[in-house]
Parts: C-alpha cells; structure tokens; sequence
C-alpha cells in the first residue's frame, strides 16, 4: 500500500468511526464479528467464476438461477412495458 492509499485508508477509517460511535452495543458486536469473518477471507481468499462474481455484483443471491422464473421479477416487466410504448410511439410516428 502506498502513502496515497494509506491516506485514503485513515480517512475512511475516520469517518466509519464517527458513524458508529452511537450504535448499539449488539449492533457494534455484530459488525465487529462481520469484520472478522471478512478479515479471514481475505487472508484465504476463494476463487470465483466471472459468471458467479457478475451476478454477485449485479445483487445476485449467489447461485445462478436460485429457481426463480425471470418473468416474476418487476424490473423485467419494467423493461417490457419501456420497450412496448417506445414501439407504440414508432409506429404512431411513422402512421402519421
């Protein structure tokens, strides 16, 4: 880690500092424990798939599928009523 990065570091640590100065103490516990389990991760890190580590990042559950129907996911149909009204709009102007 360079000095540039270490600055970065320190001023992070500050302001998660500041932010958890009035939680819980159960709270503080179980973000503690969380620190833990991820500071042991990286100390053995895992390899993932570029698959898997897209739909992680893209707020996946972490198994691809997970049985669910695609067709029960509100974006989806978001995405199919954007695309009916832009065709609607075409073809209006297009009629006219």
């Amino acid at each position: 880690m360079n000095t540039h990065e270490s600055e970065i570091a320190k001023k992070i640590t500050t302001y998660l500092d500041l932010g958890t100065a009035d939680l819980k103490a159960g709270t503080a516990y179980r973000l503690q424990q969380a620190r833990a389990e991820v500071m042991a991760r990286l100390a053995d890190p895992q390899r993932a798939t570029g698959l898997r580590m897209a739909h992680a990042l893209a707020g996946g559950t972490g198994t691809i599928g997970a049985g669910r129907s695609p067709w029960g996911n509100v974006r989806v149909w978001l995405g199919v009523a954007v695309f009916v009204a832009v065709l609607v709009e075409v073809w209006v102007a297009v009629k006219v």
